[in-house]
């Protein structure tokens, strides 16, 4: 089975656990953030499916907030994670809003499926607890466990993005491989970062979106590949270049 060919309702997320579970059994009053007790958490994840946009908006710019608040990661962090992954094939994560994304150390409006807003959450989460953040933390002298479980979940949300790598909507599409791409560090996924290499040329060569156009060179000369940022449209590289690779199995 090739990654991202998954129908949204298939086993690629079996191993999260279920959403409203999360939500039931989480002792969130033990778990703090930014602001204290998560206990304000769960309404948060819940208000994800409320049928009002703006009310959507709100949870994940401002209810969330708290649990990477200034690219930190706290107790709260990893199930808020695991909640967000595990409801990304809710069909209501369809449903288009006005979100606020950070694009070049400002704010940016636009209007997106829930899903693909969902998808940038966890793209910046997996950035914020990426090999350099590690290596920063730990050249400090600290350990963090709480960076250390996210990084431990890194194989299961990424069976969860990987769903969405061929979404017919291009905003999930690359929002998926924005966030695939940091996830793909965690060794365990080694393999299957080849098959994300021509996914990252087609991207280049069709997105305007500065911060998934970063994330996929950055990646791309991670990897070992020599690659330049040409402007899209018809004078960048063919994504048909790149050789095809055969279907790749999770580890």
């Amino acid at each position: 089975m090739a990654i991202g060919k998954n129908h949204p309702g298939d086993s690629a997320v079996a191993d999260l656990p279920e959403p409203e579970a999360l939500l039931r059994d989480t002792d969130w009053a033990v778990l703090d953030h930014a602001r204290g007790a998560a206990e304000d958490i769960p309404a948060a994840l819940a208000a994800l499916h409320h049928p009002d946009p703006s009310v959507r908006a709100r949870a994940l710019e401002h209810g969330l907030e708290p649990v990477r608040h200034q690219n930190t990661i706290y107790p709260a962090t990893p199930p808020a994670a695991l909640y967000i992954a595990a409801i990304l094939s809710d069909p209501r994560t369809t449903e288009v809003g006005t979100y606020e994304l950070q694009q070049r150390h400002r704010r940016e409006t636009r209007q997106l499926p829930l899903r693909a807003a969902l998808l940038d959450w966890l793209h910046l989460l997996a950035l914020d607890t990426n090999d350099e953040c590690l290596e920063v933390t730990r050249r400090y002298g600290f350990e963090d466990p709480h960076m250390e479980r996210v990084r431990a979940m890194r194989p299961a949300l990424f069976r969860a993005v990987a769903v969405f790598l061929h979404d017919e909507n291009p905003d999930v599409r690359h929002a998926a491989l924005a966030a695939a791409i940091p996830l793909a560090e965690d060794p365990a996924l080694e393999d299957v970062r080849v098959e994300l290499v021509p996914l990252a040329h087609k991207l280049l060569a069709t997105s305007t979106d500065h911060r998934h156009r970063t994330c996929v060179i950055d990646g791309l000369r991670a990897w070992g590949h020599d690659v330049q940022d040409p402007p899209p449209g018809p004078s960048a590289p063919s994504p048909s270049s790149v050789p095809p690779t055969a279907p790749l199995r999770f580890p």
